[in-house]
């Protein structure tokens, strides 16, 4: 794992241009230019940047650094002419190395401490008197202060890009107000070079945005993100810039400038959400505070104006993507079923096996139909109907339908995340029907051989694995031990697994996926 860190940014000259080590493999293997893990010339440079928006910034791209045991990647510059995120890169360019790996796994890796890696921008900027300098930002969370790069984290990562470029000295440069108090501090041997805050105005990603206009502290944007006080509906204004914004609002605003290849740009751009910065934006914008408006983000201004609910209504409509065509579900067949078993065999086949057992489970017994048995697991389908009936037990399916009618529900996230943890509570609380739970104990002891060993349970509904909406990550999965549902007590551990300190019932597992539903 460590073999490339102790080379230190592989390179050796090969006649292809890619260089070596795993940038250079993974080059090879894509036919492009992946990354390097050395920038040499300015030609190579020329070959990995991007131009950039920020008037005091002229090209651009990302590096990424071990910063622990854990990493499985030396240091390298990616070709930002590809790869607008190092997460797209990771999954893509490195599967081997980093699997599957999502925007939040991959912040994670970043931000946790200790950090797996460190990862930032290397960008040339521009001074007032028109000279340049390469300068390189170290990414931490400007709402956690106790994330800030230390004295000696950035120490480390000034060493070894040092060691990786050869394009003359590089100038630290912090990218949050945290980073600028500490480095205040600091008598470090590289250069330190604040961004400009004289400049009023400045646009990332141009447009016009109609929702209500919501001031938020970056300090407690994490809470506001959990409490969903904010949505798709609003246009969201910071005294300070996040690393990141998962939530999808109609447009962003914020009180410190943004580099060209920050996530928070990577995103706007990419959802075409205008997106800007604005000096001292809480003081410009306190009138507009909670009011319906329309706002641009202008290529050399900001515009601000009332809006009516009509226009704001068909400007979102015109947003609005074409709904997904979700299967009817088949609430007639009751019957627990073999994945092997599954009439698999013609597409109207398939489509009858998608409404009773839901996509996940039907793709899953087509393709175990067609593999070597050796690459099979012991499976079985489960019908929507078992869902739909515990749905309707204690009128749970009654408030389901009412909540898609319920404007408030429908137009309010704070609303909508405050119906739905009360439904799902209910769901948690809700019993089981005795007789599905014996079902179930029957059907893994049949597919298993035992109730001891055990098992998992997934979702498969009529809304996910289809070529439109894949669902990936939305709904829960969780391990069952058959024997915990009949031996008596509700005390642990599980009789599956000592390990286990809780009981992993039929029942638990049950409304745990379902709930996530």
């Amino acid at each position: 794992m460590w073999l490339w860190t102790l080379l230190a940014c592989p390179s050796p000259p090969t006649t292809d241009g890619y260089g070596g080590g795993p940038c250079g493999d993974a080059s090879r293997e894509l036919g492009v230019l992946v990354c390097r893990h050395r920038i040499d010339t300015w030609d190579q440079w020329d070959g990995l940047a991007v131009s950039a928006t920020p008037v005091d910034e002229e090209s651009s791209t990302k590096w990424l650094m071990p910063a622990g045991p854990e990493a499985k990647l030396p240091t390298l510059f990616a070709n930002s002419q590809i790869w607008d995120l190092h997460s797209t890169m990771l999954a893509t360019a490195f599967s081997e190395q980093h699997p599957g790996i999502t925007q939040r796994e991959y912040s994670r890796m970043v931000l946790n401490d200790p950090p797996v890696y460190y990862s930032g921008n290397l960008s040339v900027f521009i001074r007032a008197d028109g000279t340049t300098f390469l300068g390189f930002i170290v990414w931490d969370d400007p709402a956690d202060a106790s994330t800030t790069q230390t004295y000696e984290e950035v120490l480390e990562v000034w060493r070894e890009l040092d060691n990786c470029t050869d394009l003359g000295p590089l100038t630290f440069v912090p990218n949050s107000r945290n980073q600028e108090d500490a480095a205040a501090e600091w008598d470090a041997p590289f250069a330190i070079a604040g961004r400009d805050d004289s400049i009023p105005y400045e646009v990332y990603s141009p447009g016009e945005a109609f929702g209500t206009l919501r001031l938020q502290p970056l300090d407690q944007l994490a809470q506001a993100e959990e409490d969903a006080a904010f949505g798709w509906q609003d246009i969201l204004v910071l005294d300070e810039a996040p690393l990141d914004l998962e939530r999808i609002v109609s447009g962003i605003v914020t009180g410190s400038r943004q580099g060209e290849l920050s996530h928070l740009n990577v995103r706007s751009a990419a959802r075409g959400t205008p997106n800007c910065y604005l000096r001292a934006p809480f003081d410009a914008l306190a009138d507009w505070e909670g009011q319906l408006v329309r706002f641009e983000c202008g290529d050399d201004d900001w515009d601000v104006r009332a809006a009516t609910e009509e226009e704001a209504a068909a400007w979102w409509d015109e947003l609005r993507p074409e709904p997904v065509t979700v299967p009817s579900p088949d609430f007639e067949t009751t019957e627990i079923l073999g994945l092997l078993d599954l009439d698999t065999s013609t597409s109207g086949a398939r489509d009858a096996a998608v409404a009773a057992y839901g996509s996940k489970g039907s793709n899953l017994a087509t393709l175990y139909q067609r593999i070597d048995a050796d690459l099979q697991l012991n499976g079985f389908l489960v019908p929507m109907a078992l869902y739909r009936d515990q749905m309707t037990a204690g009128g749970l399916q009654e408030r389901i339908e009412a909540l898609h009618g319920d404007e408030a529900f429908l137009s309010d996230p704070a609303q909508r995340r405050r119906d739905l943890e009360s439904l799902r509570d209910d769901i948690q609380a809700s019993e089981v029907d005795p007789g599905t739970v014996t079902a179930l104990y029957e059907a893994i002891v049949a597919s298993e051989g035992s109730d001891r060993v055990m098992v998992r349970f997934r979702s498969s509904s009529n809304a996910e694995d289809s070529l439109e909406f894949s669902g990936a990550g939305l709904y829960d999965s969780t391990s069952v031990c058959a024997a915990d549902s009949f031996d008596s007590d509700e005390d642990g551990p599980s009789l599956c697994d000592a390990d286990q300190p809780e009981e992993r019932t039929i029942e638990r597992g049950l409304l745990k996926v379902q709930t996530s539903l």
